[in-house]
This record gives C-alpha cells, sequence and structure tokens, in this order.
C-alpha cells in the first residue's frame, strides 16, 4: 500500500475511533443517568432527561383497529405460528393520537411515532381455519393488508393488539421542548424516549450493550489507526 494511502486510512481510522470513543463516553453518561433519575414534576421543565409519572389524554381519540377500543396509542402484530421456527410476520401497524400526560404540576404532550411504549393493555387472540374475513374485522383486515383471498393458506394467525388509553398512568422518561404552544416530550439526539405503565421496560440493560459495543471498538479503531500511522511515517 503506497504510503499517501496508509496515512490517509490511519486518519480515518484516528478520526472514527475518536467518534465512537466520544459517543461511548456519552453513553455511558446517559446510563448513569437513567439509573439515578428520580420522578420529578412535569412542570417546570427541567432540563436534559426527564422522567415523570402522570395519566394520558388525548384528543382526538383512536379506536384500536382489533377490539375497537377508545384510546391515544395502539400497536397490533398478526403472526402465523410455524413448528419448530420462529412465527412468521404477516403484518404490524401503529398510531399515535395528540397525546398528553397530566400530573398535579401541569401537562406536556407527547411526540408521537418516537417513544418506545411498554402498554398496560395487552391482548391476543388466535384465529382458526378461516376461509373469509369474519364480519366486523373487514376495516382490521384491510389495515393489516391481509387479503381475503389468502385466508386458506393460513389455517392458524396470533393477533396481538396493545393499547394505551385515556386515563392510564404512565411513566415518561424524555427531554422536554418547550415552545410557544407549550412542552413537549421528545427523543433528543443520543437519548432515551420511552412511556410505559411500568417504571422499568429493560432500558439499562440495553444502554449497557450499546455502552460495551462503543467502548469495545473504540480501542480496536485507534490502535489500528496507530499502527499504520506508525508505518506510514517510519517507512
Amino acid at each position: 500500500m503506497a504510503q499517501p494511502l496508509v496515512l490517509g486510512v490511519a486518519v480515518v481510522l484516528l478520526l472514527l475511533g475518536l467518534l465512537v470513543l466520544r459517543r461511548a463516553l456519552d453513553q455511558a453518561r446517559v446510563t448513569r443517568t437513567v439509573r439515578d433519575l428520580a420522578v420529578t414534576p412535569i412542570r417546570p421543565p427541567a432540563t436534559g432527561l426527564q422522567r415523570v409519572r402522570g395519566r394520558l389524554a388525548g384528543d382526538p381519540l383512536l379506536r384500536s383497529p382489533y377490539q375497537g377500543r377508545e384510546c391515544v396509542y395502539y400497536f397490533f402484530r398478526v403472526t402465523e405460528p410455524r413448528e419448530g421456527k420462529r412465527p412468521r410476520v404477516l403484518a404490524t401497524g401503529k398510531e399515535w393520537s395528540l397525546a398528553t400526560i397530566e400530573d398535579g404540576s401541569g401537562r406536556a404532550a407527547l411526540e408521537p411515532w418516537t417513544p418506545a411504549v411498554g402498554s398496560p393493555r395487552r391482548f391476543e387472540t388466535v384465529l382458526r381455519g378461516l376461509t373469509e374475513v369474519p364480519p366486523g374485522l373487514e376495516g382490521f383486515f384491510e389495515r393489516a393488508g391481509i387479503d381475503p383471498k389468502h385466508l386458506p393458506r393460513l389455517p392458524l394467525m396470533v393477533v396481538h393488539e396493545y393499547t394505551l388509553e385515556p386515563g392510564d398512568e404512565v411513566h415518561v422518561l424524555g427531554t422536554q421542548r418547550v415552545e410557544a404552544g407549550g412542552a413537549t416530550f421528545h427523543r433528543a439526539k443520543h437519548r432515551p424516549y420511552v412511556v410505559s405503565a411500568e417504571a422499568d421496560v429493560g432500558l439499562l440493560p440495553g444502554l449497557r450493550h450499546q455502552w460495551i459495543v462503543f467502548a469495545s471498538v473504540a480501542p480496536m479503531l485507534l490502535a489500528a489507526g496507530l499502527t499504520l500511522l506508525a508505518l506510514a511515517l517510519w517507512a
């Protein structure tokens, strides 16, 4: 490899290593922050990550596709069980209304789509031997994109539906953004955003895993970059 090319690759590896190292340090700070974060009032808004607990509201409300429940959020998944294999996912879908969380101190909006959700309401049903769409479920099958003509080839289907509903008490872990229209929880860059009925949704293990990955990759990139740099300079 020509010396200028070796030098260029070395510089790229060193820059990547420094970027990944910076991300590892940032991930370590976030992990410590989440681990030690206590529940605080929604108002006044806190800087950085905040954990709050309150009740959900939404306007307008949605109807969950399968059960027809009034909700501020729904997620559904349709799978086909397979013997000895993981179930085949046939369809998924989700939707948010304009949801808010309220506690005794105030109210904040929830930015839709981006949070990880832990639902308190989990519904499961098994559909066997369908040859046509059951009455009342036409809208669900259309929403799921499952053509009725394929039903005879699907002897067994499992429907999962999860909802967040008005009045549900949830924990929100996220960052508040304050604008003229009020405060909104959202996902800040490289920061978690969770809406969950449970205080712990397994977030910390995931954050620790990401930190381990970044902390492992950074030294390898830096070592490779320094090795190539030495070869380029001493050649």
